[in-house]
């Protein structure tokens, strides 16, 4: 998913829907991205990751809930 600045496009997503979390390039080429916030926002957010930016290519997504929230107080691009 490198390449067409899904990152950046992911966090504009999640602080217009208010979310808390962050999102990470990882060494294989896919993106990891951790969450929290409201059911609908999350909702929204996920729904807007099946698809991405124009130009990207969106494979596969694994969603996992928890029920143990880590307080994050913003959404943030981590680079490694």
């Amino acid at each position: 998913m490198q390449g067409v600045s899904f990152r950046y496009y992911a966090k504009a997503e999640a602080d217009s829907l208010g979310l808390q979390g962050y999102i990470k390039n990882l060494p294989d080429g896919s993106v990891y991205v951790e969450v929290e916030g409201s059911d609908n926002a999350l909702s929204k957010f996920v729904t807007w990751c099946h698809d991405g930016p124009k130009h990207a290519q969106v494979r596969e997504i694994n969603v996992d809930s928890v029920s143990e929230l880590k307080g994050f107080k913003e959404f943030e691009i981590q680079f490694q």
